[in-house]
């Protein structure tokens, strides 16, 4: 990854931040409990099914919830999902379901927030040149899960690598598993879990991946 192409990432997931709804106008997170109750900053009451399969909700006209612009009134039940998706909204903020690990829960986003209307910009250093190292990528033979750590003490995340990216950086032999990410084309990494870190480290960098087993490839690290 040239200097231009690293200008464009940053552009593109810049812009990708401050879209209304995005990841800049996060409002809560709520684990759905087994037993209908209230959530904090939400209408009706909530909950799941034994197998946290079912999202089950149950809400009055008057709560305000509302679901492709219908009123959501009585009992209702949503599947899980593979990928999160919305679920209600109420007024300008939209409730989506989503499942982490072997949970589901639901996620609240505003159209905006004084963090999204503040925002100027990711810090990042300059773009050095020096951290552009060859590497050689093996693809996995089939799927493999790795369990990483989250923002969040509760939450520990699977991600799914395609393969490992073994490279030298100032002499030391490093090892990053490889996952493909959403944005700007880019690719995604962490460290693989070892003894003394079992749930590995989270890391990004923007690996060009050849279409052949175990063949070199480079790699622009960024934090």
């Amino acid at each position: 990854m040239g200097e231009a192409e690293f200008a464009a990432f940053r552009a593109g997931r810049e812009a990708e931040l401050v879209e209304p709804y995005g990841w800049l106008t996060l409002r809560g997170f709520h684990w759905l409990p087994s037993r209908p109750a209230a959530l904090p900053d939400l209408p009706g009451r909530w909950w799941t099914d034994a197998g946290q399969e079912l999202a089950r909700l149950e809400a009055a006209a008057a709560d305000g919830l509302a679901r492709g612009g219908v009123a959501v009134e009585g009992e209702h039940a949503d599947r899980r999902r593979v990928r999160p998706g919305s679920l209600v909204d109420h007024g300008e903020i939209r409730v989506e379901l989503l499942r982490q690990g072997s949970r589901l829960a639901v996620r609240l986003r505003g159209a905006s927030s004084p963090l999204r209307e503040e925002f100027a910009g990711v810090p990042m250093f300059a773009y050095d040149p020096a951290w552009r190292v060859e590497g050689r990528f093996t693809p996995y033979d089939g799927e493999r899960a790795i369990e990483v750590e989250t923002i969040r003490p509760d939450l520990r995340q699977v991600m799914h690598p395609l393969g490992e990216v073994d490279f030298e950086l100032d002499g030391q032999p490093q090892r990053l598993a490889v996952t493909k990410g959403s944005t700007a084309g880019a690719w995604s990494s962490m460290t693989p879990p070892t003894p003394s870190r079992p749930s590995g480290g989270a890391s990004c960098t923007s690996p060009r991946l050849p279409p052949a087993p175990a063949r070199s490839c480079s790699t622009s690290t960024r934090r």
